[in-house]
């Protein structure tokens, strides 16, 4: 039976570019957007990826969380909000993800889509979220909202509706390819249990039949008491668990406290909420990052 377990320890919440590569940011295709392309804007990467995908050469994105940047926390510019404003639809990810996003697109002239609508949100919670917010990290819901972006793309460019849907099509065989690695790389583990800096995988860890532990849901540096971590220590080591994976951009003093205290070795995962302009000059993608999360996963719990 697949399972989440939220942590095992609860810590009470202790106290540059403009937006990746711009309108028209291409992530890593050959050909730039044409003269008919329309502005469509997305509040971060995974979303901008997939309005790319789709959209193709007849879309402008607008990320609108800048390469390197925590997305939760993104803070819309000046400029930003006056590119918003030519944005013919508008992707987002539920109310509380992205609050200054969702607050900047309640005055938009377009359309707004909120994908999160469209994904099952499997009732997690996560601090101040709805739910874990990080849907796109199981493949199975980024092809959810894949076939939602094809449709409202195709709404707002009926002439272009066959050329959105083979792309979306295309991009959905590179996304099952990927769900199908998951689903078949964690079948033999020496142990089943993903610990993590804090709460994000917990879609990832359903999709693979994993057990999640976060050692912090609310914030990935908080400092827990020496019994904390004692209660802690003990229960990782009864899960014979050898390694515990942090977050990139995400530095966090737990995730080595933890570690050193068990013998454990740490990983890095990348949560594709916020890559570097070096990831995507490098051609880095959803794909590429969800290939090597897997892998890096595989090893930490010992798979064959």
């Amino acid at each position: 039976m697949k399972r989440v377990r939220w942590a095992v320890a609860v810590v009470l919440l202790a106290g540059a570019t403009s937006a990746c590569r711009g309108p028209g940011s291409w992530f890593g295709m050959k050909k730039q957007p044409t003269g008919d392309a329309i502005t469509v804007a997305a509040s971060f990467y995974p979303i901008a990826e997939i309005v790319q995908r789709v959209g193709g050469d007849k879309v402008n994105v607008l990320n609108l969380t800048p390469a390197g940047t925590d997305a939760h926390d993104v803070e819309l510019t000046a400029k930003q909000l006056q590119q918003l404003q030519d944005a013919k639809v508008t992707f987002y990810l539920g109310e509380k993800f992205q609050p200054s996003v969702f607050k900047a697109i309640s005055s938009v002239k377009g359309a707004t889509v909120d994908l999160l609508k469209v994904t099952p949100t499997s009732g997690f919670t996560c601090g101040t979220c709805d739910g874990d917010p990080h849907v796109w990290l199981n493949p199975s819901n980024m092809v959810l909202m894949t076939k939602e972006v094809s449709l409202k793309l195709s709404a707002a460019r009926p002439d272009l509706a066959a050329m959105f849907t083979a792309n979306s099509s295309a991009y959905i065989a590179e996304l099952e390819g990927v769900g199908k690695k998951i689903d078949t790389a964690f079948s033999t583990c020496a142990s089943r249990v993903l610990v993590t800096s804090h709460y994000s995988f917990s879609y990832f860890a359903n999709r693979a039949n994993l057990t999640m532990y976060s050692l912090a849901p609310s914030n990935p540096d908080a400092q827990l008491s020496a019994q904390q971590i004692e209660k802690l220590t003990n229960e990782l080591k009864s899960a014979r668990v050898s390694t515990i994976f942090s977050e990139e951009m995400v530095a966090s003093t737990l995730v080595n406290t933890v570690a050193q205290s068990i013998g454990a070795s740490v990983s890095s995962l990348q949560p594709l909420e916020g890559i570097t302009n070096a990831d995507l000059k490098a051609d880095k993608n959803y794909i590429t990052f969800q290939l090597d999360n897997i892998k890096r996963i595989a090893q930490g719990l010992g798979c064959s």
